[in-house]
């Protein structure tokens, strides 16, 4: 498979990276990495980077839970 027929996936606490299908949409490859056991993606922002690249990353800032 060419390199740009599949994404290129980091996930928070996670170095390598992980491959899936680039025929799948953004919230299909965030659903099928919750369903795989990667829950930190559930809420994690996504940057799409060239060449298929997609980081997720936790969002910054809030306030965690205290009041």
């Amino acid at each position: 498979m060419a390199a740009n027929e599949q994404y290129t996936i980091y996930v928070p606490d996670r170095t390598s990276p992980i491959h899936y299908p680039a025929s799948l949409t953004v919230e299909e490859v965030r659903s099928a990495l919750v369903g795989s056991g990667f829950t930190s993606v559930e809420n994690a922002e996504v940057v799409m980077e060239a060449g298929n690249v997609l980081r997720f990353r936790r969002v910054q800032g809030g306030t965690k839970g205290t009041f």
